[in-house]
């Protein structure tokens, strides 16, 4: 992402990416949790480990795998296209409020 990100040019810098969370397994988990909020989960907690509580920030992926919490700042890739402009430009717009 990193990289992709300073290819495109694309302004401001990504300072850090969530771990790979397989989301295959959209159902229930022993217990009763809905393993499509794992990536959400982990991002609420980067946030609360790393963040100020005002911070801005976006979160972008091609699956729908956030809480409801973080809908603002979510960007809905589609996964054969990636960040296009429009989107990098969103991204942008959420980043300067």
């Amino acid at each position: 992402m990193q990289d992709m990100w300073t290819d495109r040019q694309l302004p401001g810098r990504v300072i850090d990416i969530t771990p790979s969370v397989v989301s295959a397994s959209w159902s229930l988990d022993d217990n009763g949790l809905d393993t499509r909020q794992s990536k959400g989960i982990e991002i609420d907690f980067w946030l609360f480990e790393n963040a100020t509580r005002d911070a801005r920030y976006v979160i972008i992926d091609d699956e729908y795998v956030i809480l409801d919490s973080q809908l603002p700042h979510f960007i809905l890739t589609n996964p054969f296209d990636g960040i296009t402009d429009l989107l990098a430009d969103r991204a942008v717009a959420l980043l300067n409020g």
